[in-house]
């Protein structure tokens, strides 16, 4: 099954990472193609934690990405991909829409 859009999230609030990871995986399993961008924040899900590992399994299993640029974040979470700001300006530019959190 191809691929029917390419959108990029983009989320940059502490408070907002868990329901940008969340819709992330709601569109990747209506076979959408997902980038996940976490700029500037670090991630603390407290009791959510393992729920949010799980989130990101799935997105990974459904040919999505997580990248951050905080190397503490990609270090805690497998499945987020350290990248730096100007590595994710080149990657935003691959999707066709946005969304910001």
């Amino acid at each position: 099954m191809s691929k029917a859009k390419k959108v990029a999230l983009l989320v940059r609030d502490a408070g907002n990472v868990w329901e940008c990871v969340r819709s992330a995986l709601g569109l990747a399993i209506q076979a959408t193609e997902v980038g996940v961008f976490i700029l500037n924040t670090p991630v603390e899900l407290g009791e959510r934690a393992e729920a949010f590992r799980e989130n990101l399994e799935m997105i990974d299993e459904l040919d999505g990405h997580v990248w951050s640029n905080s190397l503490e974040t990609a270090g805690r979470f497998d499945f987020v991909e350290y990248l730096t700001i100007e590595e994710m300006a080149v990657r935003i530019r691959e999707y066709g829409e946005m969304a910001a959190f």
